[in-house]
This record gives structure tokens, sequence and C-alpha cells, in this order.
């Protein structure tokens, strides 16, 4: 292996040799102070490239993702809910029409129905929100790792859709909401198109922080819509044909099949009730999300993602979040 002289060295032969000797050891001198330098920016540049090791970031990620991936339940319900409590409204003659020997549904029922058609035209809007929300997880355990963002959403027809979302005649996701979920898919786009890596992580969850708050909170609403709107609707029309049976026992009528819809009616009141919770389970959820997002940021900030204490709060973070989740899996049969 070949060596160089040290500065010091090079002085002391000037110094004894002849001016010869003085020009060589210079021209040495020169040479090891430039391998020096060249030594020296590549240990800073082989530092910088390192990749940093951020489990909590990378925990936050994965849980933030199977909390997210619950709410799918509620939103695939929204519908289903609609049309369990028009069912229970309308008597099986009062559903259909015989005229002519033609066999049709009657006008109320199809015009009930109607209201539960638009509920399922909003689902895609819906758990597209929700996917950005998931996206936005994924990318920031991707980034911890040093892993390229992967996101494949069409941002255009987000927005068509995000425009469609009904829930009794109102929207939770337009004006701020509907942008930060737009600005937010479009970011994730970007990093996906341009290969972002850890040294964006900072950026990533600056962004997050930006629109975090109005995603949640759209979905937060629809949490809320589904319990008290929907399931109440369908839970009123189960304790009123609930009513009719116990009134058809009071009067003397009781069978095997009186009892048997008694029982069905108790089962689907304990259903909604569950069901109920589950949501507010998810509001929960929500907001654990927004509060343990906001400890991420600060510490992006200041330069301590890798911290114990960053550690440490997302770890109770999952704590929390694991019963939550497994009453919502529960609560949906899933």
């Amino acid at each position: 292996m070949r060596t160089f002289p040290v500065a010091s060295e090079v002085i002391q032969r000037a110094e004894i040799g002849s001016e010869g000797s003085f020009k060589m050891t210079a021209q040495l001198d020169t040479q090891s102070r430039r391998l020096v330098a060249l030594a020296s920016l590549a240990i800073i540049v082989l530092f910088q490239g390192c990749v940093a090791n951020l489990p909590a970031v990378r925990d936050f990620s994965r849980n933030t993702i199977v909390a997210a991936a619950s709410f799918d339940s509620i939103a695939d319900d929204l519908p289903k809910s609609c049309i369990r409590r028009v069912e229970l409204e309308l008597a099986p003659d009062e559903k259909i029409l015989v005229e002519n020997k033609r066999v049709e549904y009657a006008p109320e029922y199809v015009t009930a129905l109607s209201k539960c058609t638009i509920l399922k035209s909003s689902l895609d809007g819906i758990l597209q929100v929700n996917a950005v929300l998931k996206g936005y997880a994924e990318a920031l355990g991707k980034l911890a790792s040093d892993d390229a963002v992967t996101f494949t959403q069409e941002v255009d027809a987000l927005e068509a859709n995000l425009k469609q979302i009904n829930i009794n005649g109102r929207n939770p996701f337009d004006g701020p909401k509907a942008t930060a979920v737009s600005e937010l898919a479009r970011f994730l786009s970007k990093a996906a198109l341009d290969g972002y890596r850890q040294k964006k992580l900072r950026e990533t969850i600056q962004v997050g922080h930006k629109h975090l708050e109005q995603i949640v909170g759209g979905l937060g609403d629809v949490a809320g819509d589904y319990k008290e709107a929907i399931l109440r609707n369908e839970k009123q029309n189960v304790i009123t044909n609930q009513n009719l049976i116990v009134a058809q026992r009071t009067k003397g009528t009781t069978t095997v099949e009186l009892d048997k819809k008694l029982l069905e009616t108790k089962q689907a009141i304990e259903a909604i009730e569950t069901k109920e919770r589950a949501a507010e389970d998810y509001k929960t959820i929500l907001r654990k999300i927004a509060e343990t997002h906001k400890g991420l940021y600060i510490s992006a900030e200041s330069g301590q993602l890798d911290s114990a204490l960053l550690i440490a709060e997302v770890q109770k973070y999952a704590a929390q979040l694991t019963p939550l989740v497994n009453e919502m899996r529960m609560a949906f049969g899933r």
C-alpha cells in the first residue's frame, strides 16, 4: 500500500535538503493535501448517503395502515344499512304490484331504495379518500426504509368521485377537505414518479401535516353520519318492527314463528349497537392518528425522528390502536 508523507515530514525534509529536494517534497506535500481533501469529501458523501434507522416512523406507518383499513368496513356498510332499513320499512305486499299479471316493484319501494343507491354511488369517493390516507402512511414507511414510494391512484378520478359523495344530502368532503385530499394525492403521485427516498421523508411529513387534519376530519364526519343517521334510522325501524311483534304476542298470538322473529329483532338491535360503538371507535382511531402524526411532525422538524421519546410515543399509539381495531373487526365480522 502506498503511503504519503504528512505535512511535518515534508517541512523537515525541506529544511535539510537541497533546493531540488525541496521542490520534490513540496510537490509531494501538494499531492498529499489533495488526497486528504478528496478522502475527506468522500467520507462526507458516504455519511450523508447513509440510511438512518427510523423504527418509530416504520411502526407508525404499519399501524396506521392497519387502522385505516378497518374504515373500509364502515364505508361498505353505509348502503347495506340503508337497504336493511328499507326492507323492514315496507311489508312484502307493499314492495310488489301485480297488474294485468305483470309483477313490478311498487313506486314507494323503488323510491326508498334509490336513496340507498345514492349512498352506494358515494362509496368510490369515500374509499378513495381512505386509500389516500393509507397511501400516505405507506409512503412514510417506504421512505423510512429508503425504499421508493408507490402510489397509483388517479387523481382526476379521485376528484370527480369526491364531488359525488352524498350522505343524507350532505357531502363530508367538500371545500377544504376535498382540497386536502387532492393535494396530498398529487404530492404522493409526484413522490412516486420522482423516486423519492429517505432524504425526502421530512418534506413528506411536512406536507402530510398540512393536510392530515382535514382528511381525518372528513373521515370522522363519515363515521359520525353512519352512526347518527344511517344506523339510527335502521335501528328505529327494527325497534318499530319489534314493537309490532310484541303487540301481537300480547294479544295472545303466540307462535314459534313470532318468537323467532322477536329473537331476530333483538339480535339485529345488538348488531346495530355494536356497529355504533365501532363508529365511535373509529373516530377515536382517527384522533390518535392525528395526535401521533403531530408528534412525528415535531420530531421531523427538530431532526429527532430516531429519538427514544418518539419511539415510546409510537409504541403507546400502537398499544392504544390494537383493541380498537379488534373491536372494529368483531363488529363487522372481519
